[in-house]
């Protein structure tokens, strides 16, 4: 189940917006961006590119950049609103969310969006996205979270095969425990909420493809924002 005491947006708001709240704002955003925005030949060649329908590359493409956030489910970034929220973040200090935060964690240094292209492989994985067919940095298993990683304007270096097993090795501030868990509670929600868009998709795709890079250059950073 969701933790919707978990937060994705504070700042200039009377109360603290939960993480699913703000994944899910941005999956409408980009769909919305999609139907206005992009021409109709522009989104037939993603399409195309992704060997799916229309339809359904604008729903698997709302779900990748609805999942951009996903790093603020990390103890480090939560922890930004102790001092100005402190009741609305008193559950940090529940237990569960207590043993997750593992030792020398490094979390203050920890940006969001790295967080989000760390964590989202194994999750991915998790949904069905394969994990063989050609180098992983080919795989979008890879591409997806480092695009979302890159939202900020600062693309992460190419994920590696101990994301796919083990993502709180290299990078313990992502947090352990219930923090994977809630992870991927939010993954799975946005999920089902966009219908499961991952269809017959393409699963490995060329950086060369104009669609490909149109989409990891714009569609993004338009959605995501506000």
């Amino acid at each position: 189940m969701v933790d919707t005491r978990l937060w994705g947006k504070s700042e200039g708001l009377p109360a603290p917006y939960p993480v699913v709240g703000h994944l899910v704002d941005t999956a409408v955003v980009c769909g919305a961006v999609w139907d206005s925005v992009l021409s109709i030949a522009q989104r037939r060649r993603i399409a195309e590119v992704l060997a799916i329908g229309p339809g359904q590359a604008r729903s698997v493409v709302m779900f990748w950049a609805g999942l951009h956030d996903l790093g603020k489910i990390t103890p480090g970034f939560q922890r930004l609103a102790v001092q100005s929220r402190s009741a609305a973040c008193a559950f940090l200090s529940e237990a569960a969310y207590v043993d997750g935060v593992l030792s020398g964690d490094g979390s203050g240094d920890l940006r969001h969006e790295y967080a989000t292209h760390r964590a989202l492989p194994q999750l991915l994985a998790r949904l069905g996205y394969p994990q063989s067919g050609g180098r992983l940095g080919r795989l979008l298993l890879a591409q997806v979270p480092q695009l979302l990683g890159g939202h900020h304007g600062r693309y992460p270096e190419g994920v590696g095969p101990q994301d796919l097993q083990d993502p709180q090795r290299d990078t313990p501030g992502l947090g352990a425990g219930v923090w994977a868990e809630q992870r991927w509670e939010h993954v799975a929600a946005l999920h089902e909420v966009l219908g499961r868009p991952v269809g017959r998709c393409r699963w490995r795709l060329r950086w060369s493809s104009r669609a490909w890079s149109s989409w990891r250059t714009g569609l993004p950073v338009r959605s995501t924002s506000f």
